[in-house]
């Protein structure tokens, strides 16, 4: 019974928080049981089993700014702006706020070696 409590205190404070709850497989099953139980279900009733959480399907795009991608090239930012300027097939920079600027990681790097 101390398993139910401490389930539904977590519950609670979850509530009170407005934040998910994470329930270990047991603790879920233990807790439809019951639940199962108080509806008048009896325990012939199926306890339904977790579904598991889908694949991500997207990619995550790394940004790195303009100075740590000069010097991962070992150049200056001056430099790093006239290559911008002078070759089309930079990659295109992502502004993130009015006066920030960033590259995708996996683009500059590709610029990089198609440079070699």
């Amino acid at each position: 019974m101390t398993q139910l409590t401490d389930i539904c205190r977590r519950i609670d404070d979850a509530i009170a928080a407005n934040t998910d709850i994470v329930l270990a497989p047991t603790e879920l099953t233990a807790l439809l049981k019951i639940a199962s139980l108080v509806n008048g279900q009896g325990a012939a009733a199926p306890v339904p089993q977790p579904v598991p959480a889908p694949e991500p399907t997207q990619q995550i795009l790394t940004l790195m700014t303009l100075q740590e991608a000069a010097d991962l090239i070992k150049v200056s930012r001056r430099t790093l702006w006239l290559c911008r300027k002078n070759d089309p097939t930079f990659p295109a920079v992502v502004r993130t706020s009015a006066r920030h600027k960033m590259v995708v990681r996996s683009e500059f790097e590709a610029w990089v070696l198609s440079r070699r």
